[in-house]
């Protein structure tokens, strides 16, 4: 499952070659859990929101990075649920992974908020579900899918919730 993320991306480079693609997807599950440097204000910004917040992650990444990562990186702790789409059979930006996930935690999407980095995956998903959106743009990217609020560093987020 993990290599056909790969392999479609060097088919569309017009490589076939799933034996290349079964490399470079070993080599991305082991390389990505190390992969620990966050972004400024990151656990701060966890420990504020902790407070007032259940948290949750949805993800396309595979269960087994993600947990990894999450170890690594000490932020498991701020989490209720790591929500993946391999467990849930649907990838974002498909609206019913986002329906899944809000009504496994018995709430409403109203109650929702949706922060991702990715505007087609995460925003458009979210927007498509009907929930509100947060698009963290830390790079300025010119944004061409509208989001109910964009931030550009995660300190931000103090002054939306």
């Amino acid at each position: 499952m993990s290599n056909k993320r790969f392999d479609l991306n060097i088919k569309e480079k017009k490589i076939k070659n799933y034996f290349l693609a079964e490399k470079i997807g070993e080599e991305y599950l082991r390389i990505s859990p190390l992969k620990t440097i966050l972004f400024p204000y990151a656990h701060e910004i966890l420990i504020y929101l902790l407070d007032s917040y259940n948290l949750y992650i949805l993800t396309n990444g595979f269960r087994e990075t993600q947990f990894q990562k999450l170890k690594q990186c000490d932020l498991e702790k701020y989490f209720n649920e790591v929500f993946t789409s391999e467990t849930i059979g649907y990838n974002k930006p498909h609206s019913k992974i986002f329906h899944w996930a809000v009504s496994s935690v018995n709430a409403k999407k109203e109650e929702c908020l949706m922060i991702g980095d990715d505007q087609l995956v995460d925003i458009t998903g979210a927007n498509s579900y009907g929930m509100d959106t947060v698009l963290f743009n830390p790079e300025k990217m010119e944004q061409v899918i509208p989001s109910t609020y964009t931030i550009t560093a995660l300190k931000e987020l103090k002054d939306i919730l």
